[in-house]
């Protein structure tokens, strides 16, 4: 995964990020574009780029016919002119369907690898490691697992916020725009983070909210942490950064 500063760097350069995209894609023409339009109506087999040598080289030929927003020549043009007759089109058709399947296989494996990293990185921030979780019974991640034997997530939490704190200092952030609020979230869906957490500690200020009704509040580190536990005992809980800048906190002092 490449840093999100990297990132943007890259991005600024290139004046864009469609730009940044089609310089890559000049450099890497095997590369598959899975955001691409071109698949929703094609299949996994359009990520290919558009001409490309061997699946797509046809396209080249049939430049004045029919083509998708991506670029590519619909699929019924293949042997020249719009076709419907399916004796004629399934043997051209069949690779595509092959090339559909392989690049779905990749994908789906490379999924079952995202969520075992995600699991992998939730056990770590609170705080399990091989001393405390045995990698071949996966009940020990969850509620039954003996008091005794379940780490202090609570005392792994205010170390991941001092570590925050520490990053900051060291980095002087010129404002707090660059600095993430660390918050409760599902441990798979990334998309509903911004609308999921109920707990934010902001290192920058060094405060600490709660979110209920509609509404943030700030409350003290003790039970903020004491609430962060009980969340994060439920095992599709994790904590992760999240960009401040998406996130109104109204910054009232308790009274």
């Amino acid at each position: 995964m490449i840093p999100t500063r990297v990132l943007e760097e890259e991005i600024a350069k290139s004046g864009g990020l469609n730009n940044l995209k089609s310089e890559l894609l000049v450099k890497h023409p095997e590369a598959l574009v899975f955001s691409s339009n071109s698949v929703f109506g094609g299949g996994l087999t359009n990520a290919r780029q558009p001409n490309s040598s061997p699946l797509f080289s046809w396209e080249s030929k049939r430049q004045e016919e029919t083509k998708d927003i991506a670029g590519h020549i619909h699929k019924s043009h293949i042997i020249g002119g719009y076709n419907t007759d399916w004796s004629r089109l399934g043997p051209e058709l069949e690779k595509f369907r092959q090339d559909h399947l392989n690049i779905y296989e990749i994908m789906n494996r490379f999924q079952i690898m995202t969520y075992q990293l995600d699991i992998l990185e939730s056990l770590h921030v609170k705080g399990y490691s091989n001393d405390t979780l045995d990698t071949q019974d996966t009940s020990a991640y969850f509620d039954e697992q003996p008091e005794e034997q379940m780490p202090d997530i609570t005392q792994n939490v205010s170390k991941l916020c001092e570590a925050w704190n520490s990053y900051l200092n060291k980095n002087e952030p010129k404002n707090q725009e660059h600095s993430p609020l660390i918050v409760d979230t599902s441990v798979f869906d990334k998309d509903t983070i911004v609308a999921d957490w109920t707990i934010a500690y902001d290192p920058y200020n060094d405060k600490y909210y709660e979110r209920n009704n509609g509404g943030q509040k700030q409350i003290n580190k003790e039970l903020a942490e004491l609430k962060w536990e009980q969340r994060l005992k439920d095992p599709d809980r994790t904590i992760r950064p999240l960009p401040i800048s998406s996130v109104e906190i109204k910054k009232k002092e308790n009274k």
